[in-house]
């Protein structure tokens, strides 16, 4: 009996190694300075779970996953884009280099994935000042060959199930009947059963992310130079200030946040200047060109104003 059972495990080891494809690493290799990210996320088999907080449109984190392929099959990468409904955040697939989509039998590939603030949430969707935006996505790859179990984990259930129902059965005829020619057909008949009814058609990458939009004033910037000595102006203050999000410089003059005496020069009507009764002016310049009250303001990550002070 135990040199039949002996025979028996031996038979089923290539059924019960654990061949799979799985997330080997994933980190964090790009983001926004100051973002609230994990630089090293969770990741078990084939899923990853993402988590951040974002406040800025343009925002992003870019992650590296590594895909390990421990079976015998090629797999093609389905690099399908997927939204969230509203399309505040943006996920982007893409490989290393000229890479292509094929992930071959005992390879691993390098995949990766962009997660970036795309669209401005409305104020009226922010609920204690957070707005919440969980997605789900998915990466399918594929094996044409194949046409199996849409599951990893269902064909290794079935696979075991298997294995201990014909062990079951081949121990009770023995035990019984004592007959080694049914030994024999049993084995034999477990020889010739194709193992590729075990392959899988196709298996998915999970992206689980769970990110988080805070909402808070824009903050802007604003430099002030000193043009009246000789050589380049020197930079004398850079100072930020807050003001709503999608606002134009007549809006904030008139709030709260103008807290510098900012206004409307009265020598060039339609222009913003640091102090309106200046006969200098000191108009207010972005990208060397004076502002007007009609441009809407840019936020700090984008680039200063800048203001000049000279003799009259």
């Amino acid at each position: 009996m135990k040199k039949y059972l002996s025979f028996i495990f031996l038979l089923f080891i290539p059924f019960i190694v654990n061949a799979e494809v799985k997330i080997k690493e994933a980190v964090l290799v790009d983001n926004t300075e100051g973002l609230e990210v994990e630089k090293n996320p969770h990741y078990e088999g084939l899923q990853l779970d993402i988590d951040m907080k974002l406040a800025e449109v343009g925002e992003f984190a870019k992650y590296k996953l590594t895909i390990e392929n421990d079976t015998n099959k090629d797999y093609e990468i389905d690099m399908g884009e997927a939204f969230s409904d509203k399309e505040y955040i943006k996920y982007e697939f893409s490989f290393v280099g000229e890479d292509n989509s094929v992930l071959k039998a005992s390879e691993s590939k390098d995949i990766y994935v962009t997660v970036s603030y795309n669209k401005e949430v409305p104020e009226t969707e922010f609920k204690d000042g957070v707005y919440n935006d969980d997605n789900v996505m998915t990466i399918n790859l594929s094996n044409e060959e194949q046409q199996v179990n849409p599951s990893t984990n269902t064909g290794y259930i079935i696979l075991a199930i298997s294995v201990l129902l014909v062990i079951s059965l081949v121990v009770t005829l023995i035990s019984k009947h004592k007959l080694d020619k049914v030994m024999v057909l049993i084995i034999a008949a477990a020889i010739i059963v194709p193992i590729s009814i075990f392959a899988l058609e196709k298996i998915t990458i999970k992206i689980q992310a769970k990110i988080q939009i805070v909402y808070a004033p824009s903050q802007m910037c604003i430099e002030e130079y000193d043009a009246a000595t000789s050589g380049d102006p020197v930079l004398r203050s850079k100072k930020e200030y807050p003001f709503n999000k999608g606002s134009i410089w007549s809006e904030f003059i008139a709030s709260d946040y103008n807290t510098s005496g900012i206004g409307e020069y009265e020598r060039g009507q339609g222009m913003v200047t640091l102090s309106p009764t200046n006969v200098c002016g000191l108009v207010l310049t972005y990208n060397e060109r004076p502002v007007m009250l009609t441009d809407k303001i840019v936020n700090k990550k984008q680039g200063c104003y800048k203001f000049y002070w000279d003799v009259c």
